[in-house]
């Protein structure tokens, strides 16, 4: 019986670690609305912009990749059938901002490709490219156009 409560410990002990949230270092920038339109039209000038807020707290790349690695939406399977992109470029944007009061996430309709994904602006002000579906994560400074990635026009959005 002792070995039983033992394995019914870890496994809670595992599946608590997988759900909570990962805590966050309550470090980072809060960037006016202004500032974060002008971040994105200073590297990508061909975007249109739709941001809700009036202010955007950005973590450090520190925290963005814990919440990247906790986020469960790369696991989810794309029906291509009913071409969702754009929910996993949302999610991320608003499950973050929900969850960790943090919004450094910023969905983009890529418009040369036909694809939803995200941008993602850390404390240092650098620009990131996110495959959500994938979590695969470039600079912007990095990153090479493929097919479902282009970022030649299209709209940022922000909230």
């Amino acid at each position: 019986m002792g070995e039983l409560v033992n394995i019914l410990v870890e496994v809670k002990t595992i599946l608590e670690h997988r759900l909570k949230p990962p805590e966050l270092s309550g470090e980072g920038i809060v960037l006016s609305k202004l500032q974060v339109q002008t971040t994105f039209l200073a590297a990508l000038p061909m975007f249109a912009q739709e941001l809700l807020d009036i202010s955007f707290f950005l973590p450090p790349l520190a925290d963005i990749e814990k919440i990247i690695a906790w986020d469960k939406a790369n696991t989810i399977p794309y029906i291509p059938e009913r071409r969702d992109c754009d929910n996993y470029g949302m999610w991320m944007a608003a499950m973050v901002s929900m969850v960790f009061g943090v919004n450094p996430f910023f969905p983009i309709w890529d418009y040369d490709a036909r694809h939803f994904y995200d941008l993602v602006l850390d404390a240092e002000l650098k620009i990131y490219v996110l495959e959500p579906q994938t979590d695969q994560m470039w600079t912007l400074a990095d990153f090479k156009p493929d097919a479902l990635h282009q970022l030649r026009s299209g709209k940022i959005y922000g909230f």
